[in-house]
């Protein structure tokens, strides 16, 4: 899958997966949103699947093949890196996003 580019899909930010009204999966790009979906779950290299590989692009590219015609996709622009980064953590640990759970509370320990 891919998504076509526009001006916000050249943007930066934090980003979301959604089933219905719940959030499945939140993340952030400090690359544009173009690039982090269609570079990096969008289309997997076999190299990403190895142990040394970004296994989060293996198991997204998974669930969202799975569940493709219930899943949205949203975003939300900010250009400072720092925001990027203390809004992913904050929303993960308020939303606890199943997708992410064993990624960002096992390997980060997000405490808020």
């Amino acid at each position: 899958f891919s998504v076509t580019s526009t001006s916000i899909t050249r943007s930066k930010g934090i980003y979301c997966f959604t089933i219905g009204e719940k959030i499945k999966y939140l993340g952030r790009t400090h690359d544009s949103f173009e690039k982090r979906l269609n570079q990096g779950y969008g289309h997997i290299s076999p190299k990403n699947c190895y142990k040394d590989g970004q296994s989060t692009n293996c198991h997204l590219n998974s669930l969202i093949a799975r569940y493709f015609s219930e899943v949205a996709f949203y975003i939300y622009s900010l250009n400072d890196d720092s925001k990027i980064n203390q809004l992913e953590k904050q929303l993960i640990v308020l939303n606890k996003p199943e997708w992410n759970v064993h990624y960002y509370f096992r390997d980060r320990k997000c405490n808020g």
